[in-house]
C-alpha cells in the first residue's frame, strides 16, 4: 500500500483560501493558478484525511463538517506557524513577518500614515497591511484569522478580544463653514432642535451613541438623510445639505482648513472611546505585539491632532 504524505502548510493556505472564496473558479484567480491544480490540491488532501472537506453545487462549495474542522484547525497550525518563525527571527534581533492592522475610518486617518511609516523606520523588515473595518465586523475578522490587531470602540460587543482602552473622544455637530448653528464652541443637544442631521443608517456605531443621547434628553433628531459612509456625509455638509455628528478625527483635515465649523455637543456631550484589540486566544506575533504597541503610543502622540483624551486601562478579555 502506498504511503500517505502529510499535510503541507501550503495545502492548508490553499484551502483557505478556497474556502474564502467559495469557489475554486474564484480562488484560481486570487492565488493565479489553475482551477485543476486547486482541485488536484484539494483531492490530495481529501485523500490523506480520508474524509470529504468540501460540498459541491453549481453555485460554489461549502465546508462539510470534516472541512469546517480543517478550516479551524488550518488557522490555527498557520498562524501558531507563522508567529514560530517571526520568534526565532526576533532572537537574531530582526523583526519580521506581517501584521495585518484594522480600524474605522476615522481613526484610521489619524494613525495609518503615521504607523506605517513607524514600523517602517524601526521594522523594514516588518509590514503592515491596513483594512478599514466597522468595530462589529473585527471579532469575525480575527478569528477568521484575517486581522492581526484593530481598534475597536464600545459601541459594538469585544467578544473573543483582549481589549484595551486607550483613548476617547467627543463628538461634534459639524456644519458648513458659514453655518450660524455651529460658531460656538459648544452646543446644547436641546439646541440642535429642527437643525436637519445626516446620521449613520445601520444601528450600532456612533448612530447608538447619538440615539441614546437624544433619548436620555427626551428629544428626537430630525433626520435628513441617513448615510453610512464618513466621506458622503462630509461632502453633504460641505454642499450645505445638513449637518453631520462625527467625531473630531473624522472631520479634523477639513476643520483645519477652514471648511467646516463644528460645535462640541454638550448637555449631554456624547463620547466614543477606542480600545486597541488582540485575540483572547492564540499566539501573537512579536510583529503584532509590537505593531499593538505602536498604536498606543502614536494615539498619544496624536492627541492634540486628533482631540483625544488618552489613556491605558486595562479592560482584558470579554
Amino acid at each position: 500500500m502506498q504511503e500517505l504524505n502529510d499535510l503541507t502548510l501550503h495545502q492548508m493556505r490553499t484551502f483557505l483560501a478556497i474556502t474564502e472564496a467559495t469557489s475554486f473558479s474564484r480562488a484560481a484567480v486570487v492565488l493565479g493558478v489553475t482551477q485543476s491544480a486547486l482541485s488536484r490540491i484539494t483531492a490530495q488532501m481529501e485523500q490523506t484525511l480520508g474524509a470529504k472537506l468540501f460540498n459541491r453545487s453549481g453555485r460554489g462549495v461549502t465546508l462539510t463538517d470534516s472541512g469546517r474542522l480543517m478550516h479551524e484547525a488550518s488557522i490555527d497550525i498557520l498562524r501558531r506557524h507563522d508567529v514560530l518563525c517571526a520568534k526565532v527571527q526576533e532572537m537574531s534581533g530582526d523583526l519580521r513577518g506581517e501584521c495585518r492592522v484594522a480600524m474605522p475610518e476615522s481613526v484610521g486617518r489619524i494613525l495609518f500614515l503615521p504607523l506605517i511609516r513607524r514600523m517602517r523606520e524601526r521594522h523594514p523588515n516588518c509590514a503592515v497591511r491596513i483594512l478599514e473595518a466597522f468595530s462589529a465586523d473585527v471579532p469575525d475578522m480575527m478569528q477568521k484569522g484575517h486581522v492581526d490587531v484593530a481598534v475597536v470602540t464600545d459601541t459594538h460587543p469585544h467578544h473573543g478580544l483582549d481589549t484595551e482602552l486607550f483613548a476617547d473622544e467627543a463628538l461634534y455637530l459639524v456644519g458648513d463653514k458659514s453655518a450660524a448653528l455651529v460658531q460656538a464652541e459648544e452646543i446644547k443637544l436641546a439646541e440642535i432642535g429642527d437643525a436637519p442631521l445626516l446620521l449613520y443608517a445601520l444601528g450600532g456605531g456612533v448612530r447608538s451613541l447619538i440615539d441614546a443621547a437624544f433619548t436620555s434628553a427626551g428629544l428626537s433628531p430630525q433626520i435628513a438623510l441617513e448615510v453610512d459612509s464618513n466621506e458622503a456625509q462630509r461632502d453633504l455638509v460641505r454642499a450645505g445639505d445638513g449637518y453631520a455628528i462625527l467625531p473630531f478625527s473624522a472631520i479634523n483635515r477639513e476643520t483645519t482648513r477652514g471648511e467646516f465649523a463644528i460645535s462640541r455637543i454638550v448637555d449631554p456631550t456624547i463620547r466614543r472611546r477606542l480600545f486597541r484589540a488582540l485575540p483572547a486566544n492564540g499566539p501573537i506575533s512579536p510583529a503584532t505585539r509590537e505593531t499593538a504597541l505602536q498604536i498606543v503610543n502614536l494615539a498619544n502622540e496624536a492627541k492634540i491632532e486628533a482631540q483625544w483624551q488618552t489613556r491605558t486601562v486595562r479592560r482584558g478579555t470579554s
